[in-house]
Parts: C-alpha cells; sequence; structure tokens
C-alpha cells in the first residue's frame, strides 16, 4: 500500500450540547492554523445523548470527516447517523472499518470493555492480522489491563499523578492491541491525558507481553 500522509485530530468525552458546538469551532480553526489541514477527526470518548446526535447537531456543522465511538453517556446505542461528515463506529461492539477517502487507512474499535464474546473478538482481531492487512488506529472504550508495564520509574511517576489505579484496564482491550499491532491507539473517558511511550508488543513462548 502507497504510504501516504493522513492528519487525525482526536477528541475525548463530549458532555453536553455545547461541546459539540466548541470541537466544531475548534477544528475549524485547526484547519486554518499553521498545522493545518487536517484530514480526520476521531472521537473516542463518551458522548452526550448519542442517540440523538442528529437533533443536536442541526445547526452544527462538523468541518470534517469525523468517525465516533458508540459510547453514549447516557447508555445508549445511536446504529445510524443522517449528519454530514459523522459515521458512527457499530452497532456492533467490535469492528475494522476502512476509510476510502484517506488511502483505505484502517480503523479498529472496541466500544465496550465489557463482552461476553471476547474469545470471538480476539480471534477476529487475530484472523485480520493474520491476513496481513495492518491496522493504523485503535479506539477502544477502555485502555489495556497492565500498560504500564516496562515504563520507567519517571513514566509511573506521571501515570500516577492521573489518580488512575496502575495496573487498571481491560484484557481485552490489551489483547486486541496485542493481536492488532496498532500504529496508534487511543482510549477516552478518562478524564485525564497520558500518552505512553512508543513500544514494541513481543512475545514469550507465543504469549503476547502486556502492553
Amino acid at each position: 500500500r502507497k504510504t501516504v500522509m493522513v492528519k487525525l485530530l482526536v477528541c475525548g468525552d463530549i458532555v453536553c450540547k455545547e461541546s459539540w458546538e466548541k470541537l466544531a469551532a475548534r477544528v475549524r480553526e485547526l484547519q486554518k492554523s499553521a498545522h493545518g489541514p487536517f484530514d480526520l477527526l476521531l472521537l473516542c470518548g463518551s458522548v452526550y445523548e448519542l442517540d440523538s446526535v442528529d437533533k443536536i447537531l442541526e445547526d452544527t456543522e462538523l468541518p470534517i470527516l469525523t468517525y465516533c465511538l458508540m459510547k453514549s453517556l447516557n447508555g445508549e446505542r445511536s446504529i445510524d447517523t443522517k449528519t454530514a461528515n459523522l459515521k458512527m463506529l457499530g452497532p456492533l461492539d467490535f469492528g475494522i472499518v476502512t476509510v476510502p477517502e484517506l488511502n483505505n487507512l484502517t480503523i479498529a474499535y472496541l466500544n465496550s470493555s465489557s463482552i461476553l464474546t471476547s474469545n470471538a473478538i480476539i480471534d477476529a482481531a487475530k484472523a485480520f492480522a493474520a491476513a496481513g492487512k495492518g491496522c493504523d488506529v485503535l479506539l477502544t472504550a477502555d485502555w489495556p489491563k497492565d500498560m504500564h508495564h516496562f515504563v520507567d520509574e519517571s513514566e509511573l511517576r506521571i501515570l500516577s499523578t492521573n489518580n488512575i489505579g496502575i495496573g487498571s484496564g481491560s484484557k481485552l482491550s490489551a489483547a486486541i492491541a496485542c493481536a492488532l499491532k496498532p500504529r496508534y491507539h487511543f482510549v477516552g473517558g478518562k478524564k485525564c491525558f497520558y500518552q505512553r511511550p512508543p513500544y514494541r508488543n513481543t512475545s514469550t513462548n507465543g504469549v503476547p507481553s502486556p502492553c
């Protein structure tokens, strides 16, 4: 596949109607800035009234193509949307989509961290990876369990300041990250910002190491 530079924006939780308006305004600003223009906006956090998003966005235009995890603050799931430039990642809990407009960029997603059919999901991720298709971006509802493994003491101190338990997270998110080996992995919903140092997934005796 030909290498093409794709510029992404990523957003966490959208907690109210005004958050949509502020987000759209901020994206328009960034499009005109020295850092822009950007190609894609990814929403990886919880979304306010996701099931009513079309009505909420009647007077708010999303400036660029936007992909959204179907993780709602009120527990509802929206299956489809008529809002221009907005695409929902679902209704399945796990899936992999391609973005034809961006040289078939691949986006894998996990909408929930508590899924009964986790083995089937892991098998699907492994099958996709075995086909050699590659995964550009992974979006998950929770960060990988034990993602602190192999970071140095200074990074552990930074992580600890976010008041999120060291070692917490989703085993399913970790398994999918290990299977797909995405170039980028984004997680929302934690009300904090933390950027883990780059890592390489390795294995010991065929067992993937924690992320």
